[in-house]
């Protein structure tokens, strides 16, 4: 895994992480004291099937209802993008109680709860 240094988003091999979840990961960063707040993306520059979703509902003015569904939906498309997002800013591994989230018993990664989309919103 390398960084890109030009806008601080997570990089894979090639596969640059979505648009939407690059917002995400620019939001966990500066709820977490680190960076500015992050600008959000015009949805229809977005690569997952959640754009169709919010474009067919006429959801695209409300910010924090599709910034939930990000919240939800990372685990399962970019497992690792809540854990490398935090422990690049927290330093020590473990728990993280500012940000809330547990670890399940079938997966290993951070999943956000309740508590991570108040401290997100």
């Amino acid at each position: 895994m390398k960084r890109n240094t030009n806008d601080m988003n997570l990089v894979s091999g090639e596969n640059e992480i979505p648009l939407e979840f690059q917002y995400l990961e620019q939001l966990i960063a500066f709820r977490l004291g680190y960076g500015r707040i992050p600008s959000f993306p015009d949805i229809h520059l977005w690569s997952s099937p959640l754009k169709n979703f919010i474009l067919n509902a006429q959801l695209t003015d409300q910010e924090d209802t599709i910034c939930l569904m990000l919240i939800a939906l990372a685990p399962h498309a970019i497992p690792e993008l809540f854990d490398k997002a935090i422990q690049e800013k927290i330093k020590s591994s473990g728990d993280f109680p500012e940000i809330g989230g547990v670890r399940g018993k079938n997966f290993r990664g951070f999943l956000p709860t309740g508590q991570t989309a108040v401290f997100l919103l």
